[in-house]
């Protein structure tokens, strides 16, 4: 049976624990704003998953763990775009030996998704009954998954209110602001200084929810700052001349940042 409704009456925990029970086969899209979902079902377990959310391609994880080089991910992709398969199937056909990770990295995008997707409370979901067609070999037990992503659920709905977007660059603000009790971030804050992205960060750590985390307590604390220039500059504060520094705190207190007052 198809299944249509509003996440505020069905709420995405209750919806995935309705798929599990109900042991159905078919396709669950959750929207959220402009954020859509979609996960295959089928027998209890979640198959597959997607979204419209480029920092969460299957690409950028695999360049991030260092799996295929870039030369490889555009062969991939320009077989993908000649065909109708997906971008798993094309870097494996390839010849690139990476199948076993993209099953591990697919069973980490599933649990992932499902994650974030319980962390929603507004939005819409559409359950379309069917057949579920699966190149790889990945199921991901909702009974097991729901669990830890309902537990995470309070933390990353906190970690969005300080981070809309994994897309964002940040530059350090103070380093002195970095809580001395947890050693763990002086890594991110490194990463930060040389110039790589929040989907950077996350992509290259073992665990993208504990590198948001990591990015969410620093931002709670004050040593990093969301980047609200379009362009980044090539040099950081500290080379920059007088009248460029100037500038460049002029452009900060206009966005808001209390450091560039």
């Amino acid at each position: 049976m198809s299944l249509k409704g509003s996440l505020a009456t069905m709420p995405p925990g209750d919806l995935f624990e309705w798929l599990a029970r109900r042991r159905v086969c078919g396709t669950v899209s959750l929207e959220r704003g402009e954020v859509t979902r979609a996960f295959d079902v089928a027998d209890g377990h979640l198959r597959a998953a997607r979204s419209n959310v480029p920092t969460e391609g299957l690409g950028n994880l695999l360049l991030g763990r260092a799996l295929v080089g870039e030369e490889e991910l555009k062969a991939a992709l320009r077989r993908q775009a000649e065909g109708d398969g997906t971008l798993a199937a094309a870097i494996i056909a390839t010849g690139a030996p990476v199948e076993p990770a993209l099953r591990l990295l697919h069973e980490e995008l599933i649990r992932e998704s499902l994650a974030e997707a319980i962390s929603w409370s507004e939005g819409g979901f559409d359950f379309a009954p069917g057949p579920v067609e699966v190149e790889l070999e990945v199921a991901v037990a909702i009974e097991d998954a729901l669990p830890f992503a309902l537990a995470e659920a309070p933390r990353r709905r906190e970690i969005r209110r300080v981070l809309p977007s994994d897309g964002a660059h940040l530059w350090v603000a103070d380093r002195g602001l970095v809580p001395g009790d947890r050693p763990d971030l002086e890594e991110v804050v490194a990463r930060v200084g040389s110039g790589r992205s929040v989907d950077q960060i996350a992509c290259e750590a073992p665990s993208r929810f504990e590198a948001l985390d990591r990015i969410a307590v620093l931002l709670e604390a004050g040593a990093l700052r969301l980047e609200r220039r379009t362009r980044r500059r090539e040099q950081p504060d500290s080379q920059l001349d007088p009248e460029a520094l100037g500038q460049a705190a002029h452009g900060r207190a206009v966005g808001g940042d209390r450091a560039g007052r």
